[in-house]
């Protein structure tokens, strides 16, 4: 929420799941409708999807899990359009803040980290400057 005269707090925004590839992600987005295609016009094969954290923003690691869940449930065609993927990125999102001045609430346990890579998964993070309206 903003406020004038108070300063933005850091804090976890989301992750989402950003997959690229030379080849058609068609099978992907069926079983993902709700994925998001960032420039594709319709025209041609889709080769980028955006997929939004599945639990809505609770915490990076549960938000993670749920994506690798995604990614080992999928049928046999999808999940080989998964593996030629040249980019399978978890991408965690932080709001940058004034305060605190050291923001540690954002964690992955080994297990997760193990699980993004089992699945050819690669980790990313996004901070994200305070807004300038503060």
């Amino acid at each position: 929420m903003k406020r004038k005269g108070l300063t933005p707090i850091a804090s976890y925004r989301t992750i989402d799941l950003d997959v690229r590839s030379r080849r058609s992600l068609a099978p992907l987005l069926e079983v993902w409708p709700s994925a998001q295609t960032p420039g594709h016009t319709g025209k041609g094969s889709v080769r980028w999807l955006l997929l939004m954290a599945p639990t809505g923003g609770t915490s990076a690691d549960r938000d993670a899990l749920e994506f690798v869940r995604l990614v080992e449930r999928l049928p046999k065609l999808a999940r080989r359009c998964w593996d030629q993927a040249s980019r399978r990125t978890w991408d965690v999102g932080i709001d940058a803040g004034l305060t605190p001045q050291r923001f540690e609430d954002v964690t992955l346990k080994t297990e997760t980290l193990h699980a993004i890579a089992r699945v050819g998964g690669r980790l990313q993070i996004t901070l994200y400057a305070p807004d300038r309206e503060w």
